[in-house]
């Protein structure tokens, strides 16, 4: 594909690759966060510390399942316009990752205490805490976007089905 025909399109549909280079933008603030607290665990020197990373890493982790399962349910719907088998399937697994992050979050909230002692161990229960509601925002967000989203992926559907 040369270039011309390339900005061709992109100025015939801007919002796709306005949202496109939006969600560039969020997933590479992921991934530096991300590489940042990997590097920031990989240099600890007390169990408090490397608490505070591994905590941090995952929410951030589960902060971007939530907004990538997001941004993909917003594109379909909103800027792609077709109602697929895949709006419906990725409702489904927006809810099978919540359920999947707090069942790793609990797992790691117990390898957490496992590094208590009784000077840490109010340190750690704040690490523990913060591991549970780091993608709270993001949960919220999304799931309270989700019945608009299931109306007017019905009313895609509903349209494609007299347009054909």
């Amino acid at each position: 594909m040369n270039t011309t025909r390339f900005f061709r399109n992109a100025t015939k549909n801007s919002a796709s690759v306005i949202f496109f280079f939006s969600a560039l933008g969020m997933l590479g603030l992921f991934t530096w966060g991300i590489w940042g607290l990997i590097h920031g665990m990989s240099s600890t020197e007390s169990d408090e510390e490397y608490c505070y990373y591994f905590s941090d890493l995952v929410g951030t982790i589960g902060a971007l399942m939530f907004t990538c399962l997001f941004f993909i349910m917003l594109y379909l719907i909103y800027i792609n316009k077709q109602f697929t088998k895949w709006c419906v399937w990725l409702f489904y697994v927006l809810g099978a990752t919540c359920l999947v992050y707090f069942i790793v979050s609990g797992e790691v909230y117990e390898h957490l205490f496992s590094f208590a002692n009784q000077d840490n161990i109010q340190k750690i229960a704040v690490h523990a805490r913060r591991l549970l509601n780091a993608p709270a925002g993001f949960m919220i967000v999304c799931f309270s976007f989700l019945p608009k989203l299931i109306s007017d992926a019905k009313k895609l559907k509903e349209e494609q089905e007299l347009t054909i």
